[in-house]
């Protein structure tokens, strides 16, 4: 039987496995017994994770105004805003996979989304770099209990089933592309209204006003679940040995590779420089570069919301790979025009490359249902700590590539500066530093093929 299948061998009767380990036979009935307390905790889970990807990106419309602000170059302003808090977020994975596995995401959540509401409000008050950095690690810390405890949530409530691969994968799509749009456009009036400090302190408020709402809805125990499999809603602890059988699987370095050859590019460039590179690279107006940037936000959200019902109905995981493949070929694609263009930035070919770097995170979906249905999750029992595991590597690259992004950059710098004194870097800065990106998506297409012929050989 497939390795991919071992973790649902204990499942009734009623629910009968494809080749590649997914249910076949569930007629989503799992959606229609969950309770209004399992749905609730999943909406709190939701905003929180929407609210994580909004901090993830909340840079990119201010990354001028911070460098103003405190005097920095490109490298000490992306290592400011985008490296310190995913080094932070990946620091937090294991340990927070830990605490939900362990003591339940009943009381993890609530805590970190207090702590979320903090970082924030110290970054926005912050009087030198040094107390901006300490809140934007503090936010990375807070950030880090987001997915995977929406991962522990959704597995806990609906098990590995259809129910709860599309709910799993409507989170991600929703929550990815909601909060990649509240960064952008909605984030750049507010900062236009109140300055880049009193936008932060606005934003404060929300997980401040969940986490009581989630103490509430979310429970350590299972919900809907319980209706499917008794054996699986066990509270198991993961097993001493989880860690070194996480790392010696070829399954979870192509997941990790794949997921960070599409995310680290897209973080570093939505996150930090997109912004940037539109007004200062390609002297478009500053309108024009928000609204260009909220395009690709509404196609990653288009994007992921079409990849969910997509990969869900496709079942079996080497097709989900066909999938995790093509992403990898679209931001490729993507990236590669903006790469071409070192000495005009067309509006037209600029506008269908952005869209096409949006279009690649429809990997987030794919990849996470993939993730969380592999045998080692043991269902829901360690679904936190694998998933903690796998997301610690990704994050950890995403948090090293806006360092490497601006060390090319100020290596290409010609000496502009801004009427503040502020680096301003051209087309061929910015081509020279997005070729990474490339090959980052050409690592991921790669690792995505490997582990479709994987998981085909375990059959």
């Amino acid at each position: 039987s497939s390795v991919f299948g071992a973790n649902l061998a204990v499942r009734q009767s009623r629910l009968v496995l494809d080749p590649a380990g997914s249910p076949v036979g569930e007629d989503m009935t799992g959606l229609r017994d969950a309770g209004c307390r399992a749905w609730c905790a999943y909406l709190s889970v939701m905003i929180f994770f929407v609210f994580d990807v909004f901090c993830r990106l909340i840079g990119d419309d201010v990354t001028n105004d911070i460098q103003d602000t405190f005097g920095l170059n490109a490298v000490s302003v992306s290592t400011a805003t985008g490296t310190t808090f995913f080094a932070a977020y990946a620091i937090a994975q294991m340990p927070a996979g830990l605490v939900l596995d362990r003591a339940g995401p009943r009381r993890a959540m609530p805590a970190a989304m207090v702590l979320a509401a903090v970082s924030v409000s110290l970054a926005g008050m912050a009087p030198n770099i040094t107390i901006f950095v300490v809140g934007r690690a503090l936010g990375g810390l807070a950030c880090g209990f987001a997915w995977i405890g929406t991962v522990k949530v959704v597995r806990s409530c609906w098990g590995s089933t259809r129910s709860g691969d599309l709910l799993l994968g409507a989170c991600n799509a929703g929550g990815t592309g909601v909060g990649a749009l509240l960064a952008a456009s909605p984030f750049g009036l507010l900062s236009d209204a109140f300055g880049w400090r009193g936008a932060f302190l606005a934003v404060a408020a929300v997980p401040l006003v969940l986490a009581p709402f989630a103490f509430m809805v979310i429970s350590n125990g299972s919900h809907a679940a319980q209706n499917h499999d008794s054996e699986m809603q066990q509270s198991l602890l993961p097993s001493p040995t989880l860690l070194p059988q996480i790392l010696s699987t070829p399954r979870i370095w192509c997941l990790v590779v794949f997921m960070a050859g599409f995310d680290a590019p897209f973080e570093t460039f939505t996150g930090i420089w997109a912004a940037p590179f539109l007004k200062t690279a390609c002297h478009w107006t500053a309108s024009a570069a928000t609204n260009a940037v909220s395009l690709l936000q509404l196609v990653t959200l288009a994007s992921m919301l079409l990849a969910t019902p997509v990969v869900t109905a496709l079942r079996i995981v080497p097709r989900q790979c066909l999938v995790m493949a093509a992403v990898s070929v679209s931001g490729f694609i993507g990236f590669a025009q903006l790469v071409l263009s070192k000495q005009h930035c067309n509006p037209l070919p600029t506008t269908l490359a952005l869209a096409a770097i949006g279009a690649s995170q429809a990997g987030n979906v794919v990849g996470w249902i993939v993730a969380s249905k592999d045998p080692l999750c043991q269902g829901a029992a360690s679904a936190g700590y694998v998933a903690g595991t796998i997301n610690a590597m990704v994050i950890f690259i995403d948090a090293m590539t806006p360092i490497l992004f601006g060390l090319v950059l100020d290596f290409n710098w010609h000496g502009a500066v801004d009427a503040q004194g502020g680096r301003l870097y051209d087309l061929t800065a910015f081509s020279e530093a997005m070729t990474m990106f490339c090959f980052m998506l050409a690592a991921g297409c790669g690792s995505s093929i490997v582990l479709s012929c994987l998981v085909s050989k375990t059959n």
